[in-house]
């Protein structure tokens, strides 16, 4: 199933939509990212990034991996039905039917995730070394960002992905 194919119901827009305007108001963002484990080595699939426009009542996402590509505008139209438009999608038939199937759970479960989370962390983020990784950050991260650069070179992850960090405030991380 292709990202276009993925219903989203009222309640679930609700609950996603609020949380990324209000978790962090601040931000109005959220972030996923996705491994995979190739020849016994732990990769990037992909990172999610998100931001609401409260003024559309809309929410604007980008993926980037180094086998798929998608932007997509999520809201709700006048009716109350939820429509997702499909702005780019690229990648490997494999990675889009993967991000189809899994698209709404893993953003619910994020957001279920960081509505649960204690308001105090005893312990940071786990990160490897060599991977890239999403962060809240004001300013955000320009693309002429030597990590963003690295990324790009390294066809990790895709421009228009990359070029969102400042706008969209986050900063790409690369220990």
């Amino acid at each position: 199933m292709s990202l276009a194919a993925v219903k989203v119901q009222p309640t679930e827009w609700d609950i996603i939509y609020n949380h990324v305007l209000g978790f962090m108001p601040q931000y109005q963002n959220m972030h996923l990212r996705e491994a995979r484990t190739v020849k016994g080595k732990r990769t990037l699939r992909y990172l999610h990034a998100m931001i609401a426009n409260p003024n559309k009542q809309e929410i604007e996402g980008k993926i980037s991996g180094p086998d798929i590509y998608c932007h997509y505008k999520l809201f709700k139209n006048k009716n109350g039905v939820i429509q997702m438009n499909i702005l780019a999608e690229q990648g490997t038939a494999k990675e889009v039917k993967r991000l189809g199937d899994r698209f709404l759970g893993e953003i619910l479960n994020r957001v279920d995730e960081e509505q649960n989370r204690p308001a105090v962390m005893t312990f940071g983020p786990r990160r490897t070394p060599g991977e890239y990784y999403l962060k809240r950050s004001d300013p955000g991260m320009t693309f002429n960002h030597p990590n963003c650069q690295s990324a790009s070179n390294a066809s990790v992850l895709d421009d228009p992905f990359l070029q969102s960090l400042a706008p969209w405030k986050f900063e790409l991380i690369h220990p």
